[in-house]
Parts: C-alpha cells; sequence; structure tokens
C-alpha cells in the first residue's frame, strides 16, 4: 500500500497515509498558482468592503467592477437600475 519511495514500506496501511508521512513539498509553480489565488480573493474581499460586487474572483472581474465603481459610484455593475 505504500507509495514508491517510501523510506518505510509496509509501515502505512494506505496510500494515502503514506503520502502523507512523506510531507510533499510544492515547487515554485504550484506555489506561485497559489499566492496569485490568495492574492485574487483579498482583492475581492477588499471591494466587497467597499460595497463593490464584481461577477467574479478573477482578478480581470475584480478591476472591471471597480473600475466600474470609480467611474459611476454604483457599487454593483451587474445589477439593473
Amino acid at each position: 500500500m505504500c507509495t514508491t519511495g517510501c523510506p518505510s514500506p509496509g509501515s502505512h496501511q494506505t496510500w494515502g497515509e503514506c503520502l502523507k508521512a512523506k510531507a510533499p513539498q510544492f515547487g515554485p509553480a504550484e506555489r506561485n498558482a497559489r499566492l496569485a489565488d490568495q492574492r485574487e480573493l483579498q482583492a475581492y474581499y477588499d471591494v466587497r468592503m467597499q460595497g463593490i460586487q464584481p461577477k467574479g474572483t478573477r482578478m480581470h472581474q475584480i478591476e472591471q467592477a471597480k473600475a466600474f465603481s470609480d467611474v459611476t459610484q454604483v457599487g454593483d455593475p451587474w445589477q439593473s437600475h
């Protein structure tokens, strides 16, 4: 049940337990993707606290909603007025 390269084969009851024990480290690509997601979610949270409702959580959607709000002073660009 252990993963390939397990330092103590047979000591784990499941493959997942073995993988967890190895504590895999993620490379720069995974780290950068995780950081980008965190930045987007923080930006989304920030504009929501300003009363702006972006169409989604992606940065281009957040920036679009913020720009619309800056010009029109309307918090929800997707709501029909």
